[in-house]
């Protein structure tokens, strides 16, 4: 126990680099005399403080100390610089050594606090090793590419430079490192990393990080001992108004709006009102002309009640009819909806849905015309997703999921409606769920549709999703030939993906304030086209 007879300052100790380096440490209990470099006392942080000496070569060793049962006394005398000598043995604790079962810890002295190592990344797991335990210092600029655990542990995985793509075979998994919060409690409150905004999003860069280079729980990440200075790279941004005009069109993949909560979507009343109110704002502030909306429960209860909250908040003339009556359509739990807003365009005829087995979620379709332009059809479709594999099917944690041989059969029955149809005046905005090497894709372009995010937007804009910190596009608008010279405008908002998913309708956390309004809505991004008359 911590209250034990206090071991002695001076004389022989056991050097941190045989406890933190050696392939085979000592066993059984040892004293050890070193200097505290960092201090994470108390149950709100990790429970223990960090220790350094000199090691080999000059550079220092570090290794964290676990002690829970310090005492308040002695936990106040304890600040970077003290020199501590006390016994304990060597454990390990998601992955990490650690000297604990502390006791007879002493305060031998202050001298000047161990100065952080300098780390360039990427660096090898042999250098990272070296360092753990240890202050560092990183100079360089990082980017967040990850901020699924924020909410639930209060990090985020940065990288050098810019932010990481989907890309075709990723052999190599890209390096990352872990900005912790300098404790392992689940759902820290508040959150950290947070702007002024309450978000943190991903593309956001940081400058001069300094924090103790710790590996556990898999990965390497810094517990910061200076608060990072953010850049605020990727600000929140609201979607230009359309042309004088110009007919606006949008691709929404609303994630799991049900008729009524439990199971998929919504697991409670008060998650559903939230999650339509999000919607709702999300869907004003695109203000599209024909909304395709995919992933809306299979039910006329749940497409009316959306379609109706969304109306409800628009002015008089401006709100939306459903091209299709709104029952089930298909075999799936979720389908996918055309909305039409008839004070800026006309339905030419009744609409259509794709009867084909190859589709357990059929694609829809509707002709619309405006003034003096020819008509043109807009397609709403939602291939297989990447989830939920069978045993033996390709491996859940790559890119390209399961079911791509499905999807490609899909893509197939998608390109022959568009064959079909008259004109080449067709609009196909579609989730795909794959991403732009993949075969659905392919044989799209391949058919003479013209992809549009891909043809407008820069590299660095193409993205509506991201999966385990790579952003990539799954959602597309596919252009027929009819429709070149018509383009007025693409674009991709971004209120989504990039956004922490504590701030989603289904988080546990009580900050419903906080997560009010558009940003988080979904976990897609909207794809905004704007057309011309002629």
């Amino acid at each position: 126990p911590a209250g034990a007879a206090a071991a002695r300052c001076g004389g022989a100790d056991t050097p941190l680099a045989a406890l933190a380096l050696a392939e085979t440490p000592p066993a059984g209990e040892i004293e050890v005399e070193a200097v505290v470099s960092a201090r994470f006392l108390g149950q709100a942080r990790l429970n223990g403080f960090y220790v350094a000496e000199p090691g080999p070569g000059g550079e220092p060793v570090g290794l964290f100390v676990y002690a829970p049962d310090i005492g308040e006394d002695m936990a106040g005398r304890l600040e970077p610089g003290s020199r501590v000598r006390m016994r304990g043995r060597l454990g390990r604790y998601q992955g990490q050594r650690q000297l604990e079962r502390i006791s007879g810890i002493s305060v031998c002295g202050t001298v000047t606090a161990p100065e952080p190592v300098g780390l360039e990344l990427p660096a090898d797991r042999a250098r990272l090793h070296r360092l753990e335990g240890l202050p560092v210092r990183i100079e360089q600029t990082l980017t967040v590419t990850d901020n699924y655990d924020l909410g639930r542990y209060g990090s985020v995985a940065l990288v050098p430079g810019p932010r990481l793509f989907a890309r075709p075979a990723q052999g190599t998994r890209p390096f990352r490192l872990v900005l912790d919060d300098g404790s392992h409690e689940v759902r820290p409150d508040p959150v950290p990393y947070l702007d002024e905004s309450g978000t943190r999003r991903l593309g956001s860069r940081l400058e001069q990080l300094t924090g103790v280079l710790a590996g556990t729980f898999g990965a390497y990440r810094v517990h910061p001992l200076r608060a990072p200075r953010w850049v605020e790279a990727n600000p929140r941004r609201v979607p230009q108004a359309p042309e004088d005009g110009a007919i606006r069109l949008a691709l929404f993949n609303v994630r799991n709006y049900m008729a009524a909560p439990g199971g998929r979507g919504a697991r409670s009343g008060a998650e559903q009102r939230l999650q339509r109110a999000k919607l709702v704002a999300a869907i004003e502030g695109v203000d599209a002309d024909v909304l395709a909306l995919l992933e809306v429960g299979n039910t006329a209860r749940a497409v009316t009640s959306l379609r109706d909250a969304v109306n409800a908040r628009l002015a008089t003339g401006r709100g939306y009819r459903t091209v299709l009556p709104p029952g089930p359509v298909g075999s799936d739990a979720i389908r996918a909806v055309l909305l039409y807003r008839p004070a800026a365009l006309s339905l030419a005829g009744e609409g259509g849905v794709l009867k084909d087995r190859r589709f357990e979620r059929p694609p829809v379709w509707a002709r619309f015309h405006g003034e003096g332009a020819p008509a043109f059809t807009v397609i709403s479709a939602h291939l297989k997703s990447k989830g939920g594999c069978p045993d033996g099917a390709e491996a859940a944690d790559s890119l390209a999921g399961c079911w791509s041989e499905r999807r490609a059969m899909q893509g197939r029955g998608l390109r022959e409606l568009t064959d079909a149809l008259p004109g080449d005046r067709e609009l196909l905005l579609a989730d795909l769920n794959a991403y732009d090497w993949e075969a659905p894709v392919a044989l799209l372009r391949r058919a003479g549709l013209r992809d549009l995010v891909a043809a407008e937007l820069p590299a660095s804009q193409r993205y509506t999703y991201v999966y385990r910190g790579r952003a990539g596009t799954l959602d597309y608008a596919l252009a027929g030939r009819g429709l070149e010279g018509r383009v007025a405008g693409v674009r991709i908002w971004h209120l989504n993906a990039d956004e922490p998913r504590f701030l989603g309708y289904r988080s546990r956390r009580d900050q419903a304030a906080r997560r009010a309004g558009e940003y988080r809505s979904s976990d897609h991004d909207v794809i905004i086209v704007d057309l011309t008359e002629r």
